[in-house]
């Protein structure tokens, strides 16, 4: 969620409102939401949409019941239209469905960027450090990740309480919840490569730029830090033959 408010801070926009997705809230008619939400919750004078924009209970909500509500509670509304990369339509299912088969080529095209998730650098249980390869790590706060696996990834860290990012650090990282060692939670772990400094409690965004392998269970550490050595090597060579293009 913070990202998202970050990247529409960005683009100018200045009030986001945050609607808890509870229960009651799931409940709600279409005519419910109109009447809480966007009249007597917001007193709306103008709305726009997406053009397969759909709310309420059971979606009963579309466009053409905005348009009728508003005519009656007076207010207008304004539908986009849908937004094409290369003759697709750009969705939230499609860029899902790119990210699960770790085409992040794809996934930019349809962004406009590089997919990211960040977070703030929290203490673990230091296993990595004990095999040679200390990870920064974010809980994630999601119920769901799209990613599952180990990827080659970009890191920049937040350098100062006013958001000044250093520049890009290449590294490996792994999203899961590391089956290997019993873990249960999912988190991010990043390995940044030549990088010694301390950034215990600063914000680190992540940016995915190729997938190496899906994560899986190995018979013990040693193992697992042999595996993590060939993860290493990928990551290397994609990145050098980013370079040498």
């Amino acid at each position: 969620l913070r990202e998202k408010v970050e990247m529409l801070a960005g683009l100018g926009v200045d009030r986001i409102l945050c609607l808890k997705f509870d229960a009651a809230f799931c409940a709600l008619t279409a005519t419910q939401f109109c009447e809480k939400i966007l009249v007597n919750g917001l007193a709306i004078q103008h709305l726009v949409v997406g053009d397969d924009f759909r709310f309420g209970h059971d979606r009963s909500g579309d466009f053409a019941f905005l348009q009728k509500t508003g005519e009656t509670n007076g207010f207008s509304v304004q539908h986009t239209c849908t937004y094409q990369v290369e003759g697709e339509r750009v969705s939230s299912s499609r860029i899902r469905d790119a990210l699960e088969r770790g085409a992040f080529d794809h996934v930019a095209r349809l962004l406009g960027r590089c997919y990211t998730m960040s977070g703030r650098v929290v203490h673990g249980d230091q296993i990595g450090r004990t095999i040679g390869v200390p990870t920064a790590n974010i809980l994630l706060q999601r119920s769901i990740s799209p990613l599952n696996g180990v990827y080659a990834v970009e890191v920049s860290v937040t350098a100062d309480a006013n958001h000044q990012s250093e520049e890009l650090i290449e590294a490996v990282a792994n999203v899961g919840c590391r089956p290997t060692v019993g873990g249960s939670q999912v988190r991010l772990e990043t390995h940044l490569f030549n990088y010694k400094k301390d950034i215990y409690g600063r914000r680190i965004t992540v940016a995915f730029r190729h997938e190496i392998r899906k994560e899986q269970k190995f018979d013990g550490l040693e193992a697992l830090k042999a595996q993590i050595s060939q993860d290493i090597c990928s990551a290397k060579t994609f990145f050098s033959q980013l370079t040498n293009c």
